[in-house]
């Protein structure tokens, strides 16, 4: 189980604030690559590799992203 403390939980929000402006404001074709990429990233390591506009969110999004996978790393059952 993962816990998050109340700085973590406000650096949250700050995140996924900034990251839903971002992603809003891509052309809409860009928009589901930039959710993909983020979420392959966050949940199996593979960083994307086409170019294209979504990879200005995902770079925006990489160091919290990193974040993620480390403390859930931290965290296994394993």
């Amino acid at each position: 189980m993962i816990y998050f403390d109340d700085i973590d939980m406000f650096y949250m929000n700050i995140f996924y604030s900034g990251f839903s402006t971002a992603v809003d404001c891509l052309p809409d074709e860009e928009k589901a690559r930039a959710l993909q990429s983020a979420f392959k990233y966050l949940f199996e390591g593979i960083e994307p590799t086409e170019s294209g506009l979504y990879m200005a969110v995902f770079e925006f999004a990489r160091p919290y992203l990193d974040y993620l996978r480390r403390i859930a790393g931290e965290n296994t059952d394993e």
